[in-house]
Parts: C-alpha cells; sequence; structure tokens
C-alpha cells in the first residue's frame, strides 16, 4: 500500500471512542430463555380463547334468538294457513266467506235477504248475487231454512260415534 492509500483509509476510520459508544447503543438484545417464551405463548393463547368464547355467546344467543323467531312464525303461519280449508271458501253456501259453511252462513244470508241492497259492491261477503241454496230458483226464506239444516246437520262420522 502506498502512503496516499494508507491516508485515506485513516480518515475513514472513526475514532475508538465513538466505535465503543456506537456498539453500545446497538449491541445485540438479550434473549427470553425459551421455557419462559412458551409460558408467555400459553397464557396469551387462553386468554384469546377465553375472549372469543365470550364474544361467541352473544353472537350465539342472537342466532338462536333469530332461529326461534324464525321457528315460531313458520308455525303460526302453517297453523293458521292449515285452518283454512283452501276449497271452502269458494263454496257457494260460505255467504261470509270465512272458510266454513255453519250457521253464520245462513244468518249472514237472513240478513242480506232482510236488508236493503249492499252499498258497497268491493265489500268481502257482501257482494254478488245470492245463491240458491235449495234449488228452486229463487232466493228466499227457505233458502236460509236450508241452509240453517245443513249448517247444524251432523256429519254421518258423528252419527256413529253417537250409536
Amino acid at each position: 500500500m502506498n502512503e496516499r492509500e494508507r491516508n485515506e483509509s485513516d480518515e475513514n476510520e472513526l475514532p475508538l471512542e465513538l466505535k465503543r459508544h456506537l456498539r453500545d447503543l446497538y449491541r445485540p438484545i438479550l434473549l427470553v430463555p425459551p421455557a419462559v417464551d412458551a409460558e408467555i405463548l400459553a397464557r396469551t393463547r387462553a386468554q384469546l380463547e377465553s375472549a372469543r368464547r365470550a364474544q361467541r355467546g352473544p353472537f350465539m344467543h342472537r342466532w338462536l334468538a333469530a332461529a326461534a323467531g324464525l321457528v315460531l312464525c313458520l308455525g303460526l303461519g302453517s297453523f293458521f294457513w292449515s285452518s283454512r280449508k283452501p276449497g271452502a271458501a269458494f263454496v257457494r253456501e260460505d255467504i261470509n266467506h270465512d272458510g266454513r259453511v255453519d250457521i253464520l252462513d245462513a244468518f249472514a244470508l237472513a240478513r242480506r235477504l232482510a236488508g236493503p241492497p249492499p252499498q258497497v259492491p268491493g265489500r268481502a261477503g257482501e257482494s254478488g248475487p245470492l245463491p240458491d241454496i235449495n234449488g228452486d230458483g229463487v232466493v228466499d226464506r227457505k233458502d236460509v231454512d236450508a241452509l240453517a239444516a245443513r249448517a247444524v246437520r251432523l256429519s254421518p262420522k258423528r252419527q256413529e260415534g253417537k250409536g
């Protein structure tokens, strides 16, 4: 090495005291022993799992409440839907359109025969021509009596049970 190169290398060298201070400043971090690290990791996992369970609880309760509400709505809907007989609403003897032929239909027919013609043509149970129940071509008190007799008549199954 020539003298010029030696001078340049000395200029690039840091003073010893500065080197020592920098070494102290950037000294390696002490490592945590593996046993301590494993214990910290296990405790952290346990705490996170309990936090997850605590979060999951209200979430599951909401889902269960929503599912119970849905089941209740479906159950009530099917109960009310099945209580209406699909074909019964279109039977001509069902004057009040409640899905059944009963004494209330005879009462509705008598009321419509006795009163003035309906004022509201779109109202359920009050619109359309009156049915001729007994088939004699005239809608009168005899039709009301025939409808009442049909409504209170016992079905064949009930008559067999009564003996």
